[in-house]
């Protein structure tokens, strides 16, 4: 979920900060050769919250190896996010997902 809080809350990035950052996750998906599906894209407090989800299926039973680098401020939530993508499990806000 783009836009959501470490602790869970909705509160949304503004449209022009979403657009960039779909936009960067899609090069990231088609470098990869992976499929960006975008699931939902809904209003949060401050603005828009969209739900993404970036596949690659096992090519002849190959899984691929990935590599993400993730830039931010200190407690911006980059292992949270990390630990989110690769888990797939929400985190209790206390960063139980790194």
């Amino acid at each position: 979920m783009i836009g959501v809080e470490d602790n869970g809350t909705p509160q949304g990035i503004r449209e022009n900060e979403m657009e960039q950052s779909l936009a960067t996750i899609f090069i990231m998906a088609r470098n990869l050769n992976a499929n960006l599906q975008i699931n939902q894209v809904i209003k949060g407090i401050d603005g828009y919250i969209c739900q993404a989800q970036v596949s690659n299926s096992e090519i002849e039973g190959i899984k691929l190896d990935i590599k993400i680098t993730i830039l931010g401020c200190e407690d911006a939530g980059k292992s949270t996010l990390l630990g989110v993508l690769i888990s797939g499990k929400k985190d209790n806000g206390r960063g139980s997902a790194r």
